[in-house]
């Protein structure tokens, strides 16, 4: 994957050229790289992929490898997740058959929810091994909304502020905890709040693009890329893109700390030539010598190209910022699929707007004594507040399904 997904790289949405893909696709259906070949395609977090992003990516594949009687070009394509996690953002789930709003699914939506309603073979991973006890089972019926009065009661008592300890609550006030919030404005507002605490100068890395237009894109655009970001000495940051292959600990969603910047031209540029960040997460080499310095990481800016126009007219653009974020405060979408081992503070939003909303929150945390959910809350709230989620029911729904095609595929392979 290197910096980013295969879906990334290749542009796998309406609209674009086919050149670049097929500059690394051949017609016997393989991708042919540094001498490697393509021999699968893997989507993680499957709950966030839209029907429509479904479609494109099948279609991109097939007319990439010029075949076009198999979806995926007849490619091995492998789907993981948990359907009961967020849903994508501005679109339509892959099991269902409307919009969030009632309205029919577009042609080519449609499509791929039919391509992803004609998979057949389905394995259920059953062990759970990022909690254990009653914090794993209690997690498990949030994410249904069938909590019981003793969970709500453990909940409240071990886990809101109302009921914790002076000496407990200020466990969570440490430069380590990760404050989960269903909102961008809540998020921007604790981190520019921790930001300031540090009391260090704070630096403007402000983006170079191609053109002063391009710095009015969303960051959606670019790959996330921020075409201003604020930071200083000592910031926690979270990682956007993929700097290196997984055992070097190097991934989306890795977790840093700023140690210094570093400006190699006498006159300060816009941006620094390297951020040196420590990641705990880091497996490599040393590329600093000490112990307290074994995980250091020289990044360099990272650059996102998207295109405007087509034929003759199309126009190639970019955004060259580091690929980090602050990270003292992340939204429920940014943290899916995260594993935090340490404090987190996680405030039940009054109302369940999106089905699986506080089950990923809290799924995100090893042990229930590191959750902070604020103030107690009533017991409806995990409850019907959550069945009353519009999602939830069609959600059950496709549950049933998929462990149906479970049954039926461990009949098929005897299992």
């Amino acid at each position: 994957m290197e910096d980013q997904t295969e879906f990334d790289k290749h542009h796998l949405k309406e609209g674009d050229k086919l050149s670049d893909l097929q500059k690394r696709l051949n017609h016997l259906g393989c991708i042919n790289k540094n001498g490697k070949q393509l021999i699968g395609i893997v989507f993680d977090e499957y709950s966030m992929i839209s029907s429509l992003q479904f479609f494109w990516a099948s279609d991109r594949v097939q007319q990439g490898v010029s075949i076009y009687t198999y979806p995926f070009g007849g490619i091995p394509t492998i789907i993981f997740g948990d359907p009961g996690q967020l849903p994508p953002v501005g679109g339509s789930q892959l099991w269902s058959s409307t919009l969030s709003t009632g309205k029919a699914l577009s042609p080519l939506a449609k499509s791929g929810y039919q391509l992803y309603k004609s998979i057949e073979t389905v394995m259920w991973l059953t062990v759970v091994r990022r909690q254990e006890g009653f914090f794993r089972d209690y997690l498990l019926r949030l994410r249904d909304g069938t909590n019981t009065l003793e969970d709500w009661q453990i909940l409240n008592s071990n886990c809101s502020s109302d009921s914790m300890s002076a000496e407990k609550i200020k466990t969570f006030d440490d430069f380590d905890t990760t404050y989960l919030y269903c909102t961008n404005s809540e998020c921007i507002a604790k981190n520019v709040g921790c930001l300031q605490s540090l009391q260090q100068p704070i630096l403007m890395l402000k983006a170079l693009h191609d053109e002063p237009i391009s710095a009015r894109k969303s960051p959606d655009i670019a790959r996330n890329l921020q075409a201003k970001l604020f930071c200083s000495l000592g910031s926690k940051i979270m990682l956007l893109h993929n700097l290196s292959l997984p055992p070097t600990g190097l991934v989306n969603g890795s977790i840093g700390l700023i140690i210094d910047f570093v400006y190699i031209s006498s006159s300060a540029p816009e941006l620094p030539d390297f951020i040196i960040i420590e990641f705990e997460s880091y497996k490599g080499p040393p590329i600093f010598s000490g112990e307290a310095r074994k995980k250091w990481v020289p990044i360099p800016p990272s650059k996102a190209e998207w295109y405007s126009g087509y034929g003759a007219s199309r126009k190639t653009h970019y955004r060259i910022q580091y690929p980090i974020s602050l990270a003292w405060a992340l939204t429920s979408w940014k943290a899916q699929g995260m594993t935090c081992s340490g404090k987190v503070v996680a405030p039940f939003p009054e109302q369940e707007k999106q089905a699986g909303l506080s089950y990923v929150n809290q799924s995100r945390i090893t042990k229930m004594e590191n959750l902070n959910i604020g103030k107690a809350i009533p017991f409806d709230r995990l409850t019907t507040k959550i069945t009353a989620c519009k999602a939830l029911k069609p959600r059950l729904i496709e549950d049933k399904r998929l462990l149906a095609l479970w049954d039926s595929t461990l009949t098929f392979f005897g299992v």
